[in-house]
């Protein structure tokens, strides 16, 4: 009964039908499931004392499946020292009279210690030795737990595809087993290694928040591996106060396992949170506590990851010094994720890179792509923004892109981009406001041209306000009202295209937002784009037009025979080969 539960992976109610059994006699078939759900659950002191008191009966294979159970929980709980002491205690019980399944639980224990310290080659040596003897074991879940392993080898050796076929095939054999938190936790695995390597970005990312929201298992380290996995992903796309909340959340869970690695990743996840909202001094708090976490043996992998995450924050000399000790490190410890990471800050001389790894190949990807920022935009990533755009971490910032009607509001809880970007009206009611045109008065005659009435014009200015505090989105509360009308709030930066300047500042107004205060409010946002064209390129035609903004040749002509009755173009030539080019003071801008 008892072994049939901890198969099924019902650890708590193995633990609970033992107590609860009168006699509490064990017996030698139901040591290794108790001494099992005890580690897994997190209780590895009373899963020793119950081991060591009742030991002395049970067989080889018992024994193997004890140690190897015991060590996995030592390991959990961060005793590493422990745990290799007893996976070497146990490879000492092998004789040649030793069943398969034994050598399993041998095999199985060291290749998973070597896994745990980053020796990926050596494990995956062992880790082929406990496959062969779990299939000739013929048991489904010895078979499982090799599966698993030797997935997450040949993942961490970059055989990416490989390595999540494995885990598939683990979660399938758990599933047959009917052990649900064996399966649950393999999924997790494999879902957390698919978004670290950028596999099916979008659809992960919303398996992430839907398996967080209802993951069930009785395994509170499966949740955190999730909420760590997650929290990246949300900082990834710029959402800092929802990666923090996730954070928080599972921070109890994790300090109370007493599982040091997970600890780390928890400080590291906050340093990047922070890092990207500019708040360096926490950043570098939360990296000292993920140092103070490290075990200098076990732990290189995470070693590394610190020393990188200091490089970016230091400078100089400083600087130099850590990517020494990053590239000594090299030298006794490699992963693909590490490989990767040095490859593209040019740390590494090699010719190839991993090809596997999607969200590395994407990071190459931008260094020569023409247009990154729309890459960027498209694949949600959006805090890797801050590299293309000269935007300050930690500012509250308004980024306009003309060409593309793109917003892009940088806070410090989101990276936000609204749908549909402004109107024509939105854009030019927006940098009269922000050039401190801020009374209803003012407003009219520099937006609509109208001297002011307020029976007839208040109701229009609502509408326009209202029309651009929706558009503008989470940024809305940034148009304020004062007492002489409104403001853009001075604690806010807005910057267009390439040129940053605070909004305290009024005193200097840029060419390019003279250019659009000076457009009428009536032009479609093709004229738009089509006059800031012009101002880098000497001429359009018809057929430019037609290619550029896509539209026929009717609105083509159309919307440029209307900029110049506005006197915004002039025409040179005549029929098919007409040109435009600006016209009046917007020439000679």
């Amino acid at each position: 009964m008892l072994h049939k539960e901890f198969l099924s992976g019902n650890y708590r109610n193995t633990i609970t039908s033992f107590f609860e059994e009168e006699s509490n006699n064990i017996s030698r078939a139901n040591l290794p499931s108790l001494v099992g759900s005890l580690s897994f659950t997190g209780r590895i002191f009373e899963a020793e004392k119950l081991f060591f008191q009742n030991n002395s009966d049970v067989d080889l294979e018992e024994r193997s499946a004890c140690l190897f159970f015991l060590g996995l929980g030592h390991s959990r709980k961060s005793k590493y020292s422990k745990a290799r002491l007893i996976f070497k205690e146990n490879q000492k019980t092998l004789n040649i009279n030793s069943t398969s399944l034994q050598k399993f639980y041998v095999y199985q224990g060291i290749a998973f210690y070597l896994f745990f310290i980053g020796k990926f080659e050596l494990a995956l040596k062992w880790t082929n030795k406990s496959f062969e003897n779990a299939v000739a074991s013929k048991n489904i879940y010895a078979r499982s737990l090799a599966t698993d392993l030797l997935g997450h080898v040949k993942l961490r050796l970059g055989e990416i595809n490989l390595g999540i076929d494995s885990l598939k095939q683990a979660a399938e054999l758990s599933r047959r087993l009917g052990n649900k938190s064996i399966s649950e936790s393999v999924e997790i695995a494999e879902l957390q290694y698919r978004a670290q390597y950028g596999y099916s970005r979008d659809a992960i990312f919303k398996e992430l928040l839907s398996k967080f929201a209802n993951i069930k298992t009785e395994d509170s380290y499966s949740r955190a591996v999730v909420g760590l996995e997650l929290a990246r992903q949300l900082t990834l796309r710029g959402q800092y106060a929802h990666s923090e909340e996730v954070l928080d959340n599972i921070s109890i869970s994790i300090f109370s396992s007493e599982n040091r690695r997970q600890e780390i990743l928890l400080n590291l996840r906050f340093a990047e949170n922070y890092y990207q909202l500019g708040r360096d001094s926490q950043a570098w708090n939360y990296l000292r506590s993920a140092r103070r976490c490290l075990d200098f043996e076990a732990d290189k992998s995470f070693e590394m990851q610190i020393l990188g995450f200091e490089a970016k924050l230091f400078k100089d000399e400083k600087k130099a010094e850590i990517i020494s000790q990053l590239l000594a490190r090299t030298k006794s410890f490699n992963s693909v994720l590490n490989q990767n990471i040095l490859k593209r800050q040019s740390l590494l001389a090699v010719e190839t890179f991993n090809h596997e790894d999607l969200f590395h190949d994407f990071l190459v990807s931008l260094e020569s792509e023409l247009d990154p920022v729309k890459k960027i935009i498209n694949s949600s990533y959006w805090s890797l923004l801050f590299k293309y755009i000269e935007v300050p971490r930690g500012k509250d910032c308004l980024y306009l892109d003309l060409e593309r009607n793109l917003v892009i509001i940088f806070s410090e809880k989101k990276i936000d981009i609204p749908e549909g970007g402004l109107t024509p009206l939105d854009l030019k009611l927006l940098l009269n406001i922000v050039n401190g045109s801020c009374s209803k008065e003012e407003l009219c005659k520099m937006v609509w041209g109208y001297e002011y009435d307020s029976y007839r014009h208040d109701m229009m200015i609502y509408t326009a306000l209202s029309s651009l505090r929706k558009n503008l989105a989470s940024a809305s509360s940034w148009i304020e009202t004062t007492e002489k009308g409104y403001a853009f709030s001075t604690e806010r930066m807005l910057k267009i295209r390439d040129s940053l300047t605070p909004v305290a500042d009024k005193s200097e107004i840029s060419d390019e937002r003279k250019f659009l205060l000076n457009l009428s409010s009536d032009l479609n946002l093709r004229q738009i784009k089509a006059l800031s064209h012009l101002r880098k390129h000497e001429a359009i035609d018809v057929s430019e037009y037609k290619i550029i903004f896509k539209v026929s040749d009717i609105t083509a002509s159309r919307d440029l025979r209307a900029l110049k009755e506005k006197g915004l173009v002039i025409s040179i030539g005549k029929a098919r080969a007409i040109k435009y080019i600006l016209g009046g003071s917007h020439y000679e801008n």
